[in-house]
């Protein structure tokens, strides 16, 4: 393979073409949280977010085979951090704020729901009779294991139970759902204690429970893992970023600390985590633990969930939860990105990749993922001869990709605001992550029934999911498995890149690419791609170039 000189420009223009719209002829049953609050006397952050432990859980067994029940839950916090920036922000945006509601009532109008289908429930009384049939009973655990949160939240979806705790409201949904219980398990019913073998912690030792009895017996889902805050954050009331905390009342960091998200997670079946991405300190969540505990056990998980995959790509939602714990803003020794970076590596390393939610959350995913997806001829609008473009001697030319679109959540809120009033005046590349259609199909297909004639899609992001791409090579995993794994991720990828047909990736995100490793994602990008501009190509670094008769930029990348 020849590798050449050339100052490479990239050049897309698109058109939409119509799609066939789904109807849902079912009932369609919302809850609006506040109201939901306010009818149950729930006042103080612990007996609101219990009733969100339970209420997504309930939700993503309702939502399992087909949508169900929707709730009124999330804000747009994009919304709220323009107005921070631009308190004179147009009220044109005002619209997205109640996100929730801004989505049902779109989804109203494109015909998927009817509104003569749409019934309200108020209590939980009303929750729990019509969804009486989704679930077989309780699983109540207690709050002197933070953990066991994600841990009975797994067990709950591999068994079709609801949990939720009996005692980090001091035992005030316990005892309102009492006559809805049909079953009741008790976690400590499990046996779960530390050992040596769960590194002296009770926290690893509820994960191991988990993994032995649920994940290497196949109740779980290996395809899916979902990385979202234990209980830890409520049982000593932490807010965000390790300082603020919560004012009682219903606040948006409910939202931020992702427990909006459980009810997609319910719904696969995925084995829910929260644990350090790596080994290198004892979690201060955790002081119990031996040092490199966290990470022993992820590698346990992943390993395992390798094997059942055989080899194959699957996908971990959610992201680290920096702002609370795994960082310095959470009191551990390690950099917000390190331990971002540490985390990738990671999972990388057993073939997975991340739908990165960060910290602006998503309600509504188990609904979300069963609204039609764009046909993938509406990505397919370049002219027939743009190839045929040549750059004027002595012109500069500016081409802007809009990055950053690696999560659903992200996408789901910047979809409508991001993806604003004043589009159409500068051509704009929109850069979306494919994966994300999994969980907000819906918002990719807002984007293009609203995007202008300056509005270009048909793009990825950083590829199919966030992965590390330099771990894909066994010299460079961090785990137990040593092996290439590139052939994997490329079938895994052309899966997502063919289905919105993608030509184009603006920036692998890597520090060092191989020729033959090129070679292979040009395959992906027939019309260019890019990789960052201090990256080196076996060692050497170099402006512009072509791979294969494939346009290779070096890029900057500026954060705005």
């Amino acid at each position: 393979m020849k590798i050449k000189k050339l100052f490479c420009i990239f050049c897309v223009l698109f058109a939409a073409l119509p799609i066939f719209a789904a109807k849902f002829e079912h009932t369609i049953y919302t809850v609006d949280l506040k109201t939901l609050f306010k009818n149950e006397a729930a006042t103080t952050n612990k007996e609101q977010i219990n009733i969100i432990f339970a209420l997504t859980n309930i939700q993503g067994l309702a939502n399992r085979q087909k949508p169900q029940l929707y709730l009124f839950a999330a804000k747009n916090l994009t919304h709220t951090a323009y107005k921070g920036v631009y308190p004179n922000l147009p009220k044109y945006y005002d619209r997205f704020y109640y996100i929730d509601k801004f989505w049902f009532n779109w989804f109203e109008e494109k015909g998927y729901i009817d509104a003569k289908n749409v019934k309200e429930l108020n209590s939980l009384e009303e929750i729990f009779t019509v969804f009486a049939d989704k679930y077989k009973g309780f699983i109540l655990w207690e709050k002197k294991n933070p953990a066991l949160l994600n841990v009975c939240a797994s067990i709950a979806a591999a068994d079709d139970m609801v949990a939720f705790s009996q005692d980090i409201d001091n035992g005030v949904l316990a005892k309102k759902l009492a006559p809805f219980a049909k079953k009741t398990v008790y976690a400590d019913s499990f046996g779960i204690k530390a050992s040596e073998k769960s590194y002296n912690s009770q926290k690893l030792a509820a994960y191991l429970y988990l993994k032995e009895n649920y994940l290497d017996k196949g109740r779980l889902n290996p395809f899916c893992f979902s990385y979202l805050p234990d209980a830890y954050c409520y049982v000593n009331m932490q807010g965000g970023y390790g300082k603020n905390n919560y004012d009682g009342s219903y606040t948006y960091k409910f939202q931020n600390n992702g427990h909006f998200n459980f009810d997609y997670a319910i719904a696969k079946k995925s084995v829910i985590v929260d644990l350090a991405p790596s080994g290198g300190y004892v979690p201060v969540s955790d002081p119990a633990q031996k040092k490199g505990g966290d990470f022993a056990m992820w590698n346990k998980l992943l390993q395992s969930s390798y094997d059942l995959r055989k080899g194959k790509f699957g996908i971990v939602d959610g992201f680290v939860p920096w702002w609370l714990k795994y960082s310095k803003y959470g009191g551990d020794n390690e950099p917000a990105v390190g331990s971002e970076c540490s985390f990738i590596e990671l999972i990388t390393s057993y073939n997975m990749a991340n739908d990165a939610d960060a910290a602006l959350g998503l309600s509504n995913a188990s609904f979300f993922m069963h609204m039609p997806k764009p046909d993938k001829n509406r990505f397919i609008t370049k002219p027939e001869n743009y190839k045929k473009a040549l750059p004027e001697n002595g012109v500069m030319y500016l081409c802007f990709f809009m990055l950053d679109y690696d999560g659903s959540a992200w996408l789901n809120q910047c979809a409508l605001t991001v993806f604003g009033q004043k589009r159409g005046i500068v051509p704009l590349n929109w850069s979306i992550n494919p994966a994300l259609a999994d969980r907000v199909p819906h918002a990719f297909e807002y984007m293009l029934d609203n995007k202008t004639n300056l509005d270009f899609f048909g793009i990825a992001d950083d590829g199919a999911a966030y992965i590390s791409l330099e771990t894909l090579f066994g010299k460079n995993k961090v785990g137990t498995v040593k092996s290439d794994s590139f052939n994997e991720y490329f079938e895994f990828a052309k899966k997502y890149y063919q289905s919105q047909s993608i030509s184009i990736t603006p920036m692998y995100i890597s520090r060092n690419f191989s020729e033959d490793w090129l070679c292979r994602l040009a395959h992906l990008n027939p019309d260019g791609m890019g990789v960052p501009v201090s990256a080196t190509i076996g060692g050497n670094a170099g402006f512009s170039t072509v791979v294969d008769n494939v346009a290779l930029a070096y890029l900057h990348t500026y954060h705005l």
